[in-house]
């Protein structure tokens, strides 16, 4: 299974810059997925990239031209262990954001909350132990997706090495 993500978010993931990645909708999967960098990005997103200081600090620690050099390829595995609402999330040193967490509340830091869209009704996907790899070219697809079965055995390969 894979997701694909716009960069500069699926490199922040490869990288572990990224632990939570919002979206409208609710993920039901848990387990091991592909992250995949779409092909397409906005000027918005590379100007993210390259103007954001949080942004360009994290994304300097890749190669030259990363990361739109890597768009449509799988960049890394990491496992989906959770999905939560958005309006669960605190974010320390964010402006006004202070006091006690609430139960259930989740601490991210102001990095991760810069890195996301954290508005309410949204829903955040945890991934934990993420695993580079060597970039694979590879058609992306909307939602979850079933990765084609050589690169599958690729990137199995690859991390069994």
């Amino acid at each position: 299974m894979a997701v694909t993500f716009t960069q500069p978010f699926a490199s922040l993931v490869a990288i572990g810059a990224k632990q939570w990645e919002t979206r409208s909708w609710p993920a039901h999967f848990r387990g091991t997925l592909a992250i995949h960098a779409a092909k397409g990005y906005s000027a918005a997103d590379r100007e993210l990239a390259t103007d954001d200081p949080l942004f360009r600090n994290a994304l300097s620690v890749l190669p030259f031209m990363q990361p739109f050099g890597v768009a449509g390829h799988v960049l890394a595995v990491a496992d989906l262990t959770d999905c939560r609402s958005t309006d669960h999330f605190y974010a320390v040193g964010i402006g006004s954001v202070t006091g006690t967490l609430r139960p259930g509340q989740i601490r991210i830091s102001a990095e991760e909350f810069h890195f996301g869209n954290f508005d309410g009704g949204r829903f955040a996907f945890k991934f934990e132990n993420v695993r580079r790899v060597t970039p694979i070219g590879c058609r992306g697809a909307l939602n979850f997706w079933r990765l084609p079965d050589s690169i599958e055995l690729e990137i199995r390969e690859e991390l069994e090495a």
